[in-house]
């Protein structure tokens, strides 16, 4: 069994030379070398930035002359929830043994929900293939006991990777060292759960708090679809448990309340005649007797063939005559 990977990266050491960047697109375009048969003068010259998984992003902070720059890593975190497999509807996106999280290219539509559910915005869109591409953490290296290609080829390591429990425990370390060095708060980003949405991740970044949310480091990181997704799902529970609670009180109602000695409603009515409404009250049932009677009263009168009220046959009398 493969354990849990991490790979972190460390803001302080970082020297912005992007040789992290070259290495992870240099690996993923002799992927397509090994994996797919395509010739090296179109692997390595063709426009293909949707293999390059690791990109910087220039933020200025502050203003002048007090203003910094802050470079922010957009990469994959390989959460430990993983929206974006949650959301697939092909099953395209799986988790590897050791945490990483990959996209079948084979399986994949096209569809972006990964894009929608995903809180950093992360998976790029190829229109030419019509395929979804991520960081991989460069599964076959790692489960093959190599660094990812990024992490190769580091060289102030910045980034470092291992066990998830020894990374964090040299990330923990440093953070420590960084706080007493410049009186500044550092923390482990993704150490620790930072919602139901994501969870952990297994890329931990240590960076300083101040810097955290302009770094894309969310201290609530979600989107609105996967938001909705989980009420929905709620709300579809709680209306299936409520129309079922209600169906047994219902039932219980019918059978143990509201039934008598033989265990039917409390009153039975014979076949072919029907049940007023508000037939228990001594009102409503002397105005039944009085209509009946009526009813009876003038059938006889009209029906007797001596009778002064008996019309000639093809007359019609006054529905209201005395």
């Amino acid at each position: 069994m493969h354990a849990q990977k991490a790979v972190c990266y460390d803001t302080h050491s970082c020297i912005n030379c992007y040789a992290c960047m070259v290495g992870c697109a240099q690996e993923n375009r002799v992927r397509l070398q090994r994996d797919r048969n395509i010739g090296v003068k179109l692997s390595v010259n063709g426009d293909l930035s949707h293999l390059t998984h690791l990109w910087p992003i220039q933020h200025e902070v502050g203003r002048f002359p007090n203003s910094r720059r802050v470079t922010q890593f957009q990469h994959c975190h390989h959460c430990e929830s993983a929206p974006c497999q949650e959301i697939c509807p092909t099953n395209a996106i799986v988790k590897r043994p050791n945490g990483a999280v990959v996209i079948s290219e084979r399986q994949c539509i096209g569809c972006r929900a990964c894009y929608d559910a995903c809180p950093y915005n992360v998976p790029q869109y190829d229109r030419s293939s019509g395929k979804a591409y991520k960081c991989t953490m460069c599964y076959d290296r790692v489960e093959a006991g190599h660094p990812t290609a990024c992490v190769d080829a580091c060289v102030t390591g910045a980034l470092f990777m291992g066990d998830r429990d020894e990374v964090l425990a040299e990330a923990e370390r440093r953070a420590r060292n960084y706080r007493e060095l410049h009186d500044e708060e550092y923390v482990v980003y993704g150490k620790d759960k930072l919602n139901n949405v994501v969870g952990k991740t297994g890329w931990v970044t240590i960076t300083p708090e101040l810097d955290q949310e302009v770094s894309g480091l969310y201290r609530n990181p979600y989107k609105a679809a996967m938001v909705g997704r989980s009420l929905g799902h709620d709300l579809a529970v709680f209306g299936i448990t409520g129309t079922a609670l209600a169906i047994l009180a219902h039932s219980f109602w019918w059978r143990h309340v509201a039934a008598d000695d033989d265990g039917h409603g409390k009153s039975k009515v014979p076949r072919g005649q029907v049940r007023f409404r508000h037939e228990h009250e001594p009102e409503h049932e002397k105005t039944q007797k009085q209509l009946t009677t009526a009813r009876s009263v003038a059938h006889k009168v009209y029906d007797r063939p001596d009778s002064p009220h008996t019309l000639p046959r093809g007359e019609v009398g006054d529905r209201h005559e005395k």
